[in-house]
């Protein structure tokens, strides 16, 4: 199985990056990609990703969430197959530290191969870079600061 980790410092509390990664109807807002997604109820939802000229569609459920710690969610996609996805948030000065790992939980040999080598440096790991960095404006950016300065007042 191939899975890969990236670790992200939030000036914001462990209980305000959890709402904001376990709301996944909000994930187009960080993801890398062109992204929409749909709810299907029971905690399912369906999602359609469009890389390039490449176009994906997955049913993605929720596996664990366990505020304000550990969030984590299977997207089981038409073009790659099934990955798991968890963002573990730790508690850190003021703010939080939050590891996001990506797990392809079926690989085939041509999969084995090309991942590690070509796909994940090319696409997934600055994809994931890019996300992360996305997460860290949406909780630090000017509307945060301000009503975090104004409540300080």
């Amino acid at each position: 199985m191939f899975a890969r980790e990236e670790t992200i410092h939030i000036d914001a509390s462990p209980e305000a990056v959890y709402d904001y990664l376990s709301d996944i109807g909000r994930h187009p807002e960080w993801a890398a990609q062109k992204l929409v997604m749909r709810p299907l109820g029971d905690g399912r939802f369906e999602s359609s990703m469009t890389m390039g000229a490449m176009k994906a569609r997955a049913v993605i459920h929720v596996d664990a969430a366990e505020p304000p710690r550990t969030f984590v969610y299977t997207a089981d996609d038409n073009v790659s197959g099934p990955h798991r996805w968890t963002f573990d948030i730790k508690p850190e000065g003021a703010g939080s530290t939050v590891t996001l790992r990506m797990e392809r939980m079926h690989d085939g040999l041509l999969l084995r191969i090309l991942q590690p080598i070509v796909m994940w440096p090319l696409i997934g790991h600055p994809g994931v870079l890019k996300g992360l960095a996305a997460i860290k404006q949406r909780l630090e950016g000017p509307e945060t600061q301000s009503a975090a300065a104004s409540t300080a007042s």
